[in-house]
């Protein structure tokens, strides 16, 4: 794709800064870590690794920094398709949170506000300022909602790919006509380049603190507070909601009988919930990606994050997202 290999070039200067050469990356994966590509930051007793591109702040009017954040169990490595191109017009970051990857180990019991006060303190202290457009895939959708409700002046926009959902909503006949394929997904990081997919599988192989272990903490619970005062929180700022076109289909699941149509259209119907969320929104479904659409379609990706900034500095409604 156009985009993808415009994006080598930097793709490879982040592969070197990861201290890789062909000949040594399979050790490299077995034994030790290799350098980070970014920046340990202290944010108070441990610190957690913080990979910064783009252009730098100007003195002028304040541009949003893109802040991306991952899943359970996913790196700031994995958004390398993402954050390769973004960079181009954005400043844009990605993080490991404590313990991920070369984060150290933080204090326990850790839970959704944890992540999101952290988070925080890791923009603070890295002196990243505001306003913010926030990426959040999956558990990092839920990181996304409590850190704008915690913090609405510092968050102009938001992209939500396939993340938790407590509602849902109807959608037109046409966006449910999917082509559905009964097939069980594969590892998605072999989508990656192939130095940034050893760094992923290093970081996968490495021990790390679960993120939800505070028993006092309700992660569902949390997130309906965020639309306790309205039911648009994020009133007019743009919202893309990207909802994965594709579900996994194992072979117990097809014993059991259930029907993937069936399953893909209320996958789609509860994504389409989180639009609701804000006046200015856009849904989209990411036809030909599973849930972690970054590494199926970046292009998808690029463009809402590409549209919501345009918004932002425009003040205008969202424009169309190829």
């Amino acid at each position: 794709m156009p985009r993808q290999i415009k994006a080598c070039s930097l793709l490879l200067m982040v592969a070197v800064s990861l201290g890789y050469n062909p000949a040594s990356a399979q050790d490299t994966r077995a034994s030790q870590a290799p350098p980070p590509p970014g920046r340990l930051v202290d944010i108070g007793g441990h610190r957690l690794h913080l990979l910064s591109s783009g252009p730098e702040e100007s003195s002028g009017e304040p541009v949003p920094t893109v802040i991306l954040e991952s899943g359970l169990g996913a790196y700031s490595v994995d958004w390398g398709l993402v954050q390769a191109q973004v960079a181009k017009f954005a400043r844009v970051c990605s993080y490991d949170r404590a313990s991920y990857a070369w984060s150290d180990r933080g204090p326990d019991p850790r839970g959704l506000r944890t992540s999101v006060n952290e988070l925080h303190r890791l923009l603070e202290q890295a002196k990243v300022k505001p306003p913010y457009v926030l990426v959040g895939q999956s558990w990092g959708g839920r990181i996304a909602r409590l850190f704008a409700h915690s913090y609405p002046k510092e968050v102009a926009g938001m992209v939500l790919i396939d993340t938790f959902s407590e509602g849902t909503a109807q959608v037109p006949a046409e966006v449910l006509n999917l082509q559905v394929q009964e097939e069980e997904e594969k590892d998605p990081a072999v989508n990656l380049p192939a130095l940034l997919r050893d760094a992923h599988a290093w970081a996968a192989a490495k021990e790390r603190q679960p993120d939800i272990t505070d028993e006092k903490e309700d992660p569902d619970e949390l997130i309906r507070s965020t639309t306790g005062a309205s039911k648009t929180p994020l009133d007019d700022r743009p919202l893309v909601v990207i909802s994965a076109g594709r579900l996994s289909y194992s072979a117990r699941d097809r014993k059991t009988g259930r029907s993937l149509q069936e399953d893909i259209r209320a996958h789609v119907q509860s994504q389409a919930f989180l639009a609701t969320l804000s006046r200015n929104s856009q849904f989209l479904v990411a036809r030909r990606s599973f849930h972690k659409v970054h590494l199926y379609e970046p292009d998808l990706v690029i463009d809402a994050i590409r549209q919501v900034l345009t918004a932002v500095g425009s003040g205008k409604k969202l424009g169309a997202i190829r």
